[in-house]
């Protein structure tokens, strides 16, 4: 009797598959891990990453505010001498509509029917001359005067604490983004946010009223540059800056030409702005004039024609700080003994050009000293006026995470994070993770939006005057990867 398999029947395989269960398990458990470990690793890379670029970027918007507020300080600086040049023109029309008006009553004197509305007009006159003269030397230029100083104090103090606060906004962004990364800085300052702070610092900085009688020894090109671009400052920008109202006030009140014989009125009158220098410092002050001549013109045949005037009102008014030692306390003003450089067409809107009525009324008004102003004070500006400024100093930020600080097995570092930039894939330097990151303020004035693109269409650079300054990321250089890679190669 047969008893085994059945005949034609397949054999049955028999063996242990345990052990390749095994080896299948485990191989799977290496991947997973190494698909874990990889994560970890690439996540605080990134977090690390961020980490850089935050600091960077906190410290970019750190001076990007700086900007911002001397741009908006500059401007309320401008503001207010400009408000000034306007209360001591006003005052100066004033004095000018009341010296007008009590000569014309003077002169209506020969014509008693034309007394009692001169008489009416030279009390308006008077008391609009004393109403004027009344709020601009109590309240309005004492208020300007006092907002441009505070305004420049208030710049200065906030320009320095953006500088202190640097190095504890870099530590705080980076201890609040990941408290295991370690800030590197190396000791040339090739990358840390110490470097960027020292060379903003000496990018922008407040240019005062350089004193150049007191330091005539003091011809470096920096002090030079600054005495220039404070002098431009005055000359240019809070010139330019005028109300049509300050800047020139020039009109003809008749012109009757019969031929031979003509007839004009020239009311000529405006306020300006003046670097004074005494025998011990320069002093920036205000002035304004105006005067109305009479012009007749007579046409003689062979002679030809010519022109006479006869002075009918003048005013004149001031805002200075101090009476100069040498005895020019006014511009332009010392009993009316104007400089043969005087510009008669320009000058205080063309007033000397009514030459007789411009001499009485330095005279007359010499003394008629609104209020006690400080002039011009320091603002913040470019150190060098001859570049473009359209971004300001880099802020690199470089951190470092140790092996330790990362939650998985070190080992694998060396093969799935590679140092940036340094001795290339097999072999992480120092067992660490690192990342680096740029950021800079810089300027941008937009030009799709009609309330911030300029009217005449051109482009505007960098300057600190309009609060366009923004932080933006940039990319590191080839050559700034290459000194941070050696760095950090070279750190212990």
């Amino acid at each position: 009797m047969h008893t085994g398999r059945p005949l034609g029947a397949p054999r049955r395989q028999q063996g242990q598959v345990i052990p390749f269960t095994l080896v299948f398990i485990s191989a799977v458990i290496l991947g997973l891990w190494v698909m874990y470990d990889s994560g970890q690793i690439q996540t605080q890379k990134i977090k690390l990453q961020n980490t850089a670029d935050n600091v960077a970027y906190s410290n970019a918007t750190l001076m990007a505010r700086d900007l911002n507020f001397a741009a908006y300080t500059n401007r309320a600086m401008v503001a207010n001498q400009v408000a000034i040049g306007q209360m001591v023109g006003l005052s100066s029309y004033g004095v000018f509509l009341k010296r007008t008006a009590t000569n014309l009553d003077d002169l209506a004197t020969l014509f008693p029917p034309l007394k009692a509305a001169t008489t009416v007009v030279k009390q308006v006159a008077s008391t609009f001359s004393t109403t004027v003269d009344h709020i601009a030397s109590e309240v309005m230029i004492p208020a300007s005067d006092r907002k441009v100083r505070w305004l420049s104090k208030v710049q200065k103090r906030y320009h320095r604490a953006s500088l202190k606060v640097a190095s504890t906004v870099s530590s705080m962004v980076g201890y609040r983004n990941d408290p295991d990364a370690v800030a590197f800085l190396t000791n040339n300052g090739a990358a840390g946010i110490s470097a960027a702070v020292g060379a903003y610092a000496r990018w922008a900085s407040a240019i005062g009223p350089q004193n150049e009688l007191n330091d005539p020894d003091d011809d470096s090109a920096q002090a030079v540059a600054e005495k220039a671009r404070f002098d431009a400052f005055g000359r240019h920008l809070v010139r330019d800056s005028k109300d049509p109202f300050s800047r020139h006030r020039s009109y003809d009140w008749f012109d009757i030409d019969f031929g031979v014989v003509a007839f004009e009125a020239r009311k000529r009158g405006g306020a300006g702005l003046k670097r004074t220098a005494s025998s011990d410092r320069y002093h920036w002050d205000w002035s304004a004039m105006d005067t109305i001549g009479l012009w007749e013109k007579v046409c003689v045949p062979i002679a030809g024609c010519s022109w006479t005037s006869e002075p009918i009102g003048w005013g004149a008014a001031h805002a200075v700080g101090y009476t100069h030692s040498d005895g020019t306390r006014y511009q332009y003003l010392n009993g009316g003994n104007f400089p043969n450089g005087l510009d008669r067409d320009e000058a205080w809107g063309g007033a000397v050009q009514n030459e007789t009525a411009a001499h009485i009324a330095a005279g007359e008004f010499e003394d008629h000293n609104l209020a006690q102003v400080g002039g011009l004070q320091p603002f913040y500006a470019f150190r060098d006026a001859t570049a473009y400024h359209d971004y300001g100093p880099a802020n690199i930020a470089v951190y470092v995470k140790s092996a330790e600080a990362i939650s998985s097995e070190h080992t694998m570092l060396d093969y799935v994070a590679p140092e940036i930039d340094t001795e290339g894939a097999g072999g992480l330097s120092h067992r660490r993770i690192s990342a680096a990151a740029k950021a800079r303020p810089v300027f941008m004035r937009a030009t799709d939006l009609d309330s911030f693109a300029r009217s005449d269409g051109h482009y505007e650079h960098g300057n600190l005057f309009n609060p366009f300054w923004q932080p933006r990321l940039v990319e590191l250089t080839t050559a700034e990867k290459q000194q941070i890679a050696a760095a950090l190669a070279a750190a212990p």
